[in-house]
């Protein structure tokens, strides 16, 4: 794979998912197609969800839902004047279920190939780019009550596992690259954190990036 120009690494992405849709028939592989609009000197961000939805492999493009549409609302509000063209978004895997945990019944080795080679992708658009990782959920990766991850969960049919592990390995796991982890826009989770006027008081006030300090917290607790 190619590490030098976005829209290789791009077209290399979407050749993958073709490959992938020939080799497995009976799974949908979903390429967002908003990627091969996006111009290097414009991203900003690159923001990682969990797979597409209905609506996203309907639209073949990602973070599109309810849960999209949260995001792009809040990204826009304090980090871009626009989502489509300044976040480059993509997913844990783009396996298509109806909902995230429908991921639990795919073959756990098809699962985790598209997650290892998704980390590939990540990895190299971070070195290419130089621009900061927000990865959105961990689902099964902490305790079932919420807040801080002050215990290791024990559930592993948790699809994100491997997922963080892989990052873990490639060299996401040091602290010395800009990664953060945040709960899931879907229901609204990411608000158990803070709230928008809490948010609008710190960014205002004090000029101090608390989802960068919550994803700091959650990054270092889950890859402890």
């Amino acid at each position: 794979m190619s590490t030098y120009k976005l829209e290789k690494i791009i077209e290399e992405f979407e050749n993958k998912c073709v490959e992938w849709n020939n080799k497995y028939d009976n799974l949908f592989f979903v390429f967002n197609n908003d990627l091969k609009k996006l111009k290097k000197e414009d991203v900003k961000y690159i923001l990682i969800g969990d797979n597409p939805g209905n609506i996203e492999a309907d639209k073949k493009k990602y973070l599109v839902g309810p849960a999209g549409i949260s995001a792009r609302i809040f990204f826009e509000r304090y980090f871009v004047n626009n989502f489509t063209k300044e976040i480059l978004v993509l997913n844990k895997t783009p396996i298509y279920t109806n909902v995230t945990d429908g991921l639990k019944k795919i073959d756990e080795l098809i699962l985790q190939e598209t997650q290892k080679y998704i980390v590939l992708v990540i990895t190299m658009l971070y070195k290419l780019l130089k621009k900061p990782v927000i990865i959105s959920g961990f689902a099964g990766c902490h305790k079932p009550k919420g807040g801080f991850l002050n215990e290791k969960s024990k559930n592993e049919n948790a699809v994100g596992k491997f997922f963080f592990s892989e990052l873990k390995k490639n060299d996401f796991g040091t602290g010395n690259m800009d990664l953060f982890i945040i709960k899931h826009f879907s229901r609204m989770s990411i608000f158990d954190d803070f709230t928008i006027k809490i948010y609008d008081d710190y960014v205002k006030n004090i000029n101090y990036n608390i989802l960068e300090a919550i994803g700091k917290q959650y990054r270092e607790e889950l890859f402890s």
